[in-house]
Formats: structure tokens, C-alpha cells, sequence
């Protein structure tokens, strides 16, 4: 195995960051972040185009991060960084230090752009998701109720990000054992990804504040 990036297979340890194989599968940390930088990219593949994942995903948001650290504490840089290793956290199974993020950050949006802005609600989305992998289900269907409620208002009921909130919530609920409140979100849920010929696998995403649609994201990452 060698970095696809210097293509030196000696040395030091060799990360799989994203959906590449072959040849083309691991890089050198520091040839991430160089990669990064000279590209201004610090989210995803430029070959297959998927986001890093894993500890590559964390490693390029703190670096993400520790460039920002110079703007001003609420840059819109300086949030989006933070939201990055939110997620990233998250998806390591950190998500203790994720929830602390989210809630950090949906103060700030709060406050900078409204409780029912789209931003708002993508943060508030991930940290309901964070919260219901530590098993706090009560605080995460609270949240998710309410980001559900709003979603609808924005966007509709059969939009996309409303479709999959109803179905976080329906997990949130049957893990509480309100399941004559889940069985009806998740069957609208069934209905609509059947409608979109959606599979059952690609059902739960995660939108992020700023990036104008929607990424993959898994509640079983807890």
C-alpha cells in the first residue's frame, strides 16, 4: 500500500479517508491536510466525491478548525468549522463532545438567524440524533418535535428533510415505548420513500447548515 497522494508506501500510518480503492484508497495524514488546504476542501473525495469518513473525517474537521481559529469567534467560517467536527464527532461515536458542539452552535444560530431558519433546524436535527445515540430519547424526541413542526411550515410535509425528521422521531418515540405515536410517522415514512423508490438503507439523512441539500448520516452510528 502506498499514499496515493506522494505515492510513498514507507513510513508512516496510511488512512482510508473515503470511498476510493485500489490504488487510489489510502493517503498519509499530513497529505490530507496538505490536500486540503490547497484545495480549500475539507468535507469530501475529490475522485469519488463522498465525504471522508472516519477518523480522516475527524482529522480534516480539527484541522478545519484550527485554521478558523484566527477569524472572529462567530465567523460563518469559524460555525461551519465547528459544525464539521460536530459531525465528524458524532460519527466517530463521540457524541458526548458532539452534543456540547450542537448545543453551542444552535444557540448561535438562534440568535443570528431564527429558531425556524433551515440552518437552525439542521443543527438542531444532528444534535437530536447525537442525543438519541447517548439514550437521552425524552430530550431528543422533544427536539425533534419541534424541528419537525417547523420543517413542515418551511418546506412541507413530503420535502425530503421533513420526511426524515418524522422518521428520527419515530425512533426517538418507539425507543420511549410511545409506539402508537412512532407507528404513524414511520408508515408516512414508508409511503414517501416507496414514492420516491427509496430503499430502506437510504433512509436517514442528515442536512448541514450552509451546504444547501442533504448528506448521508446513519442513527445506527451509535
Amino acid at each position: 500500500m502506498s499514499c496515493r497522494l506522494c505515492l510513498d508506501a514507507e513510513g508512516r500510518e496510511l488512512l482510508s479517508p473515503c470511498a476510493c480503492r485500489g490504488s487510489l484508497a489510502h493517503v498519509h495524514a499530513d497529505c490530507l491536510l496538505e490536500w486540503c488546504d490547497h484545495v480549500s476542501n475539507y468535507q469530501r473525495c475529490d475522485v469519488c466525491h463522498q465525504p471522508f469518513m472516519g477518523p480522516a473525517a475527524l482529522l480534516a474537521a480539527r484541522h478545519r478548525f484550527r485554521r478558523a481559529e484566527r477569524l472572529a469567534e462567530e465567523d460563518p467560517e469559524v460555525l461551519e468549522a465547528t459544525y464539521q467536527v460536530a459531525q465528524a464527532l458524532a460519527g466517530e461515536g463521540k457524541n458526548s463532545e458532539a452534543v456540547k458542539l450542537f448545543e453551542y452552535l444552535h444557540g448561535v444560530y438562534c440568535r443570528k438567524k431564527g429558531e425556524i431558519h433551515l440552518d437552525t433546524l439542521a443543527v438542531a436535527s444532528a444534535w437530536s440524533l447525537s442525543l438519541h445515540c447517548l439514550q437521552r430519547h425524552q430530550e431528543a424526541a422533544e427536539l425533534q418535535e419541534v424541528t419537525l413542526v417547523s420543517l413542515r411550515e418551511k418546506v412541507g410535509n413530503s420535502h425530503p428533510r421533513s420526511v426524515t425528521e418524522s422518521n428520527n422521531l419515530a425512533l426517538s418515540l418507539t425507543a420511549l415505548g410511545r409506539h402508537d405515536e412512532a407507528v404513524p410517522l414511520l408508515r408516512m415514512t414508508l409511503d414517501a420513500r416507496e414514492r420516491e423508490g427509496t430503499q430502506s438503507s437510504e433512509w436517514i439523512t442528515v442536512a448541514g447548515p450552509g451546504m444547501g441539500g442533504v448528506k448521508n448520516g446513519w442513527v445506527g452510528r451509535c
